[in-house]
């Protein structure tokens, strides 16, 4: 019976095998905690190129901002902290966070137009439109009406 059983090989095996194990679970820790830091720093990215947008709009009066911004391949958007405030930086809608479709071939071919965006959905919404009074009509002044006006 001697002769099935290995020599003081087989101990060395399993702790070399022990050892290889737990550095290759420490890899991968590692290397998952390396893409999720990456896939954060994406995401503000997404955030930020979404503010330059929203700062370069003429269609909604005031600033759109949003902290951050996941999406994936197939349109679906989430965010958090979007806030829409006018030019006195009164806040006119805050969304503490949501998700959103867009079309995808509309951003393929970077064709951008009020269908690009569907299906919105939100938590905690508050809305506080500014209201003005015009001709004796109480108005919520949010959106631009004809053409981009000097100061309008």
């Amino acid at each position: 019976m001697s002769w099935f059983h290995l020599p003081s090989c087989s101990e060395e095996r399993r702790a070399f095998g022990k050892k290889c194990l737990k550095r290759l679970g420490l890899a991968l820790l590692v290397i998952c905690l390396i893409i999720l830091i990456a896939l954060e720093i994406i995401s503000r990215g997404a955030a930020q190129i979404f503010n330059y947008a929203m700062a370069n709009q003429d269609m909604l009066r005031g600033t759109i901002t949003v902290e951050r911004l996941i999406s994936d391949i197939t349109g679906h958007v989430y965010f958090t902290g979007l806030e829409w405030k006018d030019r006195e930086g009164n806040p006119i809608l805050e969304i503490p966070s949501g998700d959103f479709r867009v079309n995808v071939w509309d951003v393929l071919t970077r064709d951008f137009k009020s269908t690009t965006i569907r299906e919105l959905r939100q938590s905690a919404l508050r809305l506080r439109p500014p209201l003005r009074r015009h001709e004796g009509r109480l108005r919520a002044p949010l959106a631009r009406h004809g053409p981009a006006q000097e100061g309008a």
